[in-house]
């Protein structure tokens, strides 16, 4: 919590205005968990709860506390480290949180998080290593996992409720100092660090000087991550009066490498940006950083742009900037991967699933996904029913085009496309399981913006471009083949792109996936214009009531071989950064017979394309043997 310092007072059971505070604050707290239970507790049975709390403080390890906003009741927290000799279920050692409020007019304001960081201080503080707690499924399960909590196999027996538990973190963040000028300096100049920066050299009394002007700067603020009180990194971040803040500096002991602090300190900087009303972070660093690239990328943060530049040792290098922005979205952490949606939501039924180690979270169409593993076996998960970042719609919509979308997958069921393993209904969302398949999207724009998408030797698109003709022929041969299987089936293509694509760059091995809106013919545009890209789109996709058809995916095929058989020429990267299809022979890297067939399958006439899919394919591979 950055805009207010919150005050926490400890309840003593002999002061009779705590007393009278807790129980104004534990009637509606009752009362809510009532609601969401559908049960009624007695008035008496709440007043001899709240005083059987009151009765048993006193051990240094059990916390009852008020919070306050200046001189605003926020709510409460109350959680106690598990010893050997308590009474009831225990986890010896942990941190339990056992009761926590925050009064509704109060919530969605940071204040539960700021709340939650008070006692997970105290925990460690109390030397506890993990913490537990059982919630209420409606309000407090998204919250606490929210937090960082996630579901076990445990159940209390005490109230059958499932156990969630977290790590105790011991990070913390203090405001840099002048007597922390020193330990910054050291960090800094190490050898791997130096190395790692591009730092140029400075005596010690030199960055005294220029700190001590950096610290009265009211555009910047300075931040030291502490391991309990043992200093451990250095953060710095400007651009507090723009609408976009950026975190300048960030530079971790070399001997806390590899241990959190980074990203911890990375989360922290949007916390503290967020508070301040700025929506957007950016960070940059050097192309060759790959720690650093790493770090952010799991963290969320995209390429914004890439550009040459010129480090503190004087030598110009390629350097990279990253930003995130809906910094108002809620972070969530499932097994240790970071992600971001619209709102509060509770995802324990992943874990039934398996072990998360990817999440995509920047989807526009409604639906979050997440790769998860089990029993040695990885699975590619959709799941439709919480507001995700990008999603401007209505969750419900976005359910039951996931339920449509799983009927696509069953009627169209192929080799080359990701096989669809299950699919339920989770609350009110819905989720589909696929078989997952390695390799990489051919639009992987989540990691690529812009330029760097089609000029970064690390792109797909890119590595794609480059790989020999006649094995980009074959995978438009598979596109071919899955695209006729479909219209045998009654159905015509929507939003076929790059991403579409799965191509193992290893194997050589092919896949079609998101394909969730492909539609049974008959078919008319009832948009306008229609999902998609525009390189792959036929003009029926942007005129309402056109009928999309067999000639529609004529021109998709056709589309898709430019697309795909399109050398590295300047002309070339240009239309496709326009997002326009080259029908230029200039841009073209098969063969002229090859090339007429191509553009023929593209006419803005319907009537001069190929009439089939078939017609298409056997001219496509008569072409193929023509050497021209």
């Amino acid at each position: 919590m950055f805009m207010k310092e919150l005050k926490f007072i400890q309840l003593q059971k002999d002061n009779d205005e705590h007393c009278k505070l807790f129980e104004n604050l534990m009637i509606p707290y009752m009362k809510e968990l009532d609601e969401h239970k559908n049960r009624v507790t007695p008035e008496d049975f709440v007043f001899k709860f709240t005083h059987s709390i009151l009765k048993m403080q006193g051990p240094y390890d059990r916390h009852l506390e008020l919070c306050y906003d200046n001189e605003k009741l926020i709510g409460f927290l109350y959680g106690k480290v598990d010893r050997e000799g308590h009474k009831g279920f225990i986890k010896p050692g942990f941190g339990y949180i056992m009761e926590f409020f925050i009064l509704p007019k109060y919530r969605l304001q940071g204040y539960g998080k700021a709340m939650f960081q008070r006692i997970e201080s105290l925990f460690a503080t109390d030397g506890a290593k993990q913490m537990y707690l059982n919630t209420d499924p409606i309000t407090g399960v998204p919250f606490w996992t929210a937090m960082g909590f996630t579901a076990t196999d445990e159940v209390s027996p005490e109230n059958n409720m499932v156990i969630y538990e977290k790590e105790v973190s011991i990070l913390n963040v203090v405001p840099m100092k002048i007597e922390h000028i020193e330990f910054v300096y050291q960090i800094k100049s190490c050898v791997c660090n130096k190395a790692a920066l591009h730092g140029g050299d400075m005596t010690l009394d030199e960055w005294k000087q220029a700190c001590l002007k950096n610290l009265a700067d009211p555009d910047e603020t300075n931040f030291i991550i502490q391991k309990g009180i043992i200093p451990v990194a250095w953060l710095k971040v400007n651009s507090l009066k723009s609408s976009w803040a950026w975190i300048s500096m960030l530079v971790v002991h070399e001997k806390f490498h590899r241990q959190g602090i980074g990203s911890f300190a990375v989360q922290y900087a949007e916390d503290f940006v967020r508070s301040k009303g700025i929506n957007i972070i950016g960070i940059h660093t050097t192309v060759d950083n790959i720690a650093a690239k790493n770090c952010y990328k799991k963290l969320g943060y995209h390429i914004h742009d890439e550009a040459e530049c010129i480090t503190g040792d004087g030598v110009k290098r390629l350097g990279l900037s990253f930003h995130r922005d809906h910094l108002d979205a809620v972070r969530m952490n499932i097994d240790g991967v970071t992600f971001y949606i619209g709102e509060p939501h509770d995802f324990s039924f992943i874990s039934k699933i398996g072990k998360v180690f990817c999440v995509f979270d920047a989807m526009d169409s409604g639906n979050i996904c997440f790769v998860v593993e089990r029993d040695g076996k990885r699975y590619f998960v959709k799941y439709a029913g919480v507001r995700t970042q990008e999603y401007e719609g209505k969750i419900e919509d976005a359910v039951i085009r996931l339920k449509n979308a799983v009927k696509v997958y069953e009627n169209l069921n192929h080799p080359y496309l990701i096989h669809l393993v299950d699919h339920y209904t989770v609350g009110n969302g819905y989720i589909a399981v696929f078989d997952w398949v390695d390799g990489e999207g051919l639009r992987s724009y989540w990691n690529f913006v812009g330029e760097p998408m089609w000029k970064s030797e690390a792109s797909p698109n890119y590595r794609f471009r480059h790989l020999p003709t006649q094995k980009r022929i074959a995978v438009v041969d598979k596109i071919m083949e899955f695209h006729k299987h479909i219209v045998d089936k009654g159905y015509v293509p929507v939003d076929f792109y790059g991403g579409s694509m799965i191509y193992d760059f290893d194997t050589d091995d092919f896949h079609i996936c998101d394909i969730d809106f492909y539609c049974k013919t008959p078919a008319k545009n009832d948009m306008g214009k229609m999902w998609g890209s525009s390189r792959f789109m036929s003009p029926e996709e942007y005129e309402l009531g056109a009928d999309l058809d067999e000639k529609t995916v004529v021109y998709l095929l056709g589309a898709t071989a430019f697309e795909l058989l399109a050398n590295d020429t300047e002309e070339s990267y240009q239309a496709w950064e326009d997002g326009k299809l080259s029908r230029s022979f200039g841009t073209w890297s098969a063969t002229k017979a090859l090339f007429d067939v191509a553009l023929k399958a593209v006419s803005k006439d319907r009537s001069e394309r190929y009439k089939t899919v078939s017609e298409l394919i056997t001219a496509w591979n008569a072409a193929k043997v023509i050497n021209n």
